[in-house]
């Protein structure tokens, strides 16, 4: 009788034992559905086609390799922002012109071309036309050519295109070249030229005075050869006109040599 007693007090204790185990059981398959659902939910941060393609990107493209593991060493120059990178630095300098090829090209540009004669353009002027269709223009170039040894002429040309015009104006100018008298760098007497309401005065100057002179009488000046002389001009301020009156004084000049020959006497 006892033991039947003992066994049913053993056999409650096993039944409590079990349903505890249940209860303790429940519970984690419960936070296991939950971690499914989860991961069902949620996608997962990285799938192996995804790291295969990371892999080959990092093949193309390999990240640089640092001393310091991968963090920027602000110790050394070109650690930190706004500096130079190693490989900038690995770059060669670049390398600089040789002055000789630079000074040969200027000499290239400004020498004078084989007849000895330079031309400057000193105006260039755009005239419009009125039409059915519109307007057409047409372009003026007034240029000075001279070879520098007394020798000067100044012709305007005309042209629907800027770069004809100017041929036309060379051409033009070449062939009414007229000789300058001068003695050594200036002119040898003050002389005074007009044409139409355009006056130009010429003085001559000591040497190293240099050219004091306007836009369009300069260029004359320097095409005629002339280094020191002063001048002014009056009325108009037409460059055409101002030209024109500058090689109308120019043509009067005249040296104490070619005076005795036109009267016949000596001074």
């Amino acid at each position: 009788m006892p033991d039947e007693e003992k066994k049913e007090q053993e056999a409650p204790n096993t039944n409590k034992q079990e349903s505890s185990e249940i209860k303790d059981a429940e519970p984690a398959k419960h936070t296991k559905d939950l971690g499914v659902n989860a991961e069902k939910n949620h996608e997962p941060l990285a799938t192996d086609e995804v790291k295969k393609e990371a892999d080959k990107a990092d093949t193309k493209f390999p990240r640089p390799r640092t001393e310091t593991g991968g963090k920027r060493d602000f110790s050394k120059p070109g650690g930190g922002r706004g500096r130079r990178s190693s490989r900038d630095s690995q770059k060669e300098p670049d390398k600089k012109p040789d002055r000789s090829t630079r000074s040969s090209r200027r000499t290239e540009e400004s020498e004078e071309p084989s007849d000895g004669i330079i031309d400057t353009v000193v105006k260039i002027n755009r005239c419009a036309k009125v039409v059915k269709g519109g307007r057409r223009f047409s372009f003026s170039a007034l240029v000075v050519a001279g070879d520098t040894k007394g020798r000067v002429g100044v012709g305007l040309g005309k042209a629907p295109e800027v770069s004809s015009a100017v041929n036309k104006a060379v051409i033009i100018a070449k062939k009414e070249m007229v000789p300058v008298s001068l003695i050594g760098t200036t002119i040898p007497h003050e002389t005074e030229g007009r044409y139409g309401s355009a006056i130009v005065r010429l003085l001559p100057a000591s040497k190293g005075t240099g050219i004091i002179a306007g836009g369009p009488v300069r260029a004359v000046v320097v095409a005629a050869g002339i280094h020191d002389i002063l001048t002014k001009t009056y009325g108009t301020n037409n460059p055409v006109n101002i030209v024109k009156a500058t090689i109308e004084a120019l043509k009067s000049l005249r040296t104490k040599n070619e005076v005795e020959k036109l009267r016949g006497v000596r001074l």
